[in-house]
C-alpha cells in the first residue's frame, strides 16, 4: 500500500533526525511509534454503511477489507509518567456486488485518514518494560465512493462524497518493551483499531 510506504518513510526520517547532536536534557525524550491496528472505529462505520447495500439487486458479492490500520505517532516525554504527541492513522474498505449474470452492478469503497493529538500516561516502569495508557482526540477525513450500473445507459457510474467527523484513541491497557528500540501492544478502541501493535524508537 502506498500509504504504508509513506508512513515507513516518515519513521525513517525520524530515525535520521535522532542521529543529530542533542544536549543531555533533550536526549531520549521523543518516541516514534509505527504500528498496525485491527478493526478501527472507522472500519465499524464502513461496515454499518454497507448494510443498506443488502437491499439492492445484488445476487452475490466479492469484496475485500484490510481491516488493518497503519499508523504513525510521535510523542514528547514531559516527565516520567506523561507524554504528549500527535499521530496519523489510515484505513480503507471496499466491496463489489454482482447480479445473476455475474455483471458488476454496484460497488462501495471507503477510505479514511485520521489525525489525532494524544497523551500517554505511564502507570509502571520496570527496566525495559513499561505499562501505559494512550488517550487522544482528533478528526477523520472520510471518503465514500459509490458505483452503480445505470439501467438505461449500461454505464457504470461512480460518485465520491467526503465528510469529516470526530475520532478518538482510547487504549487504557498498553505495554512496551525496549529501551531505545522495541515493540508495543495497545488494547482498547479508536482510530488505531481494537488491537494496535508495532515498533517504537526513542530518540
Amino acid at each position: 500500500m502506498k500509504r504504508t510506504t509513506i508512513l515507513s518513510f516518515l519513521l525513517i526520517a525520524a530515525l535520521i533526525a535522532s542521529s543529530t547532536t542533542r544536549t543531555t536534557a533533550q536526549e531520549n525524550r521523543f518516541d516514534a511509534r509505527l504500528g498496525v491496528g485491527f478493526y478501527s472505529f472507522d472500519d465499524f462505520v464502513s461496515v454499518f454503511g454497507m448494510i443498506g447495500d443488502a437491499f439492492n439487486k445484488v445476487d452475490h458479492r466479492e469484496g475485500y477489507s484490510y481491516l488493518l490500520n497503519p499508523n504513525l505517532s510521535v510523542s514528547y516525554r514531559l516527565n516520567d509518567w506523561l507524554s504528549l504527541g500527535a499521530g496519523v492513522a489510515l484505513g480503507n474498505m471496499n466491496t463489489q456486488g454482482f447480479d445473476y449474470a455475474n455483471t458488476l452492478i454496484h460497488s462501495r469503497e471507503f477510505a479514511y485518514t485520521t489525525a489525532v493529538v494524544a497523551a500517554d500516561t505511564y502507570y509502571l516502569r520496570r527496566g525495559v518494560w513499561a505499562l501505559y495508557g494512550s488517550y487522544g482526540l482528533g478528526a477523520t477525513l472520510f471518503a465514500n465512493t459509490t458505483g452503480d450500473l445505470n439501467d438505461d445507459t449500461k454505464i457504470f457510474e461512480k460518485t465520491t462524497t467526503t465528510s469529516c467527523h470526530i475520532n478518538f484513541k482510547f487504549y487504557p491497557i498498553a505495554v512496551q518493551i525496549g529501551h531505545r528500540f522495541g515493540g508495543f501492544l495497545e488494547v482498547g478502541w479508536g482510530c488505531n483499531g481494537l488491537l494496535n501493535g508495532g515498533l517504537f524508537y526513542r530518540f
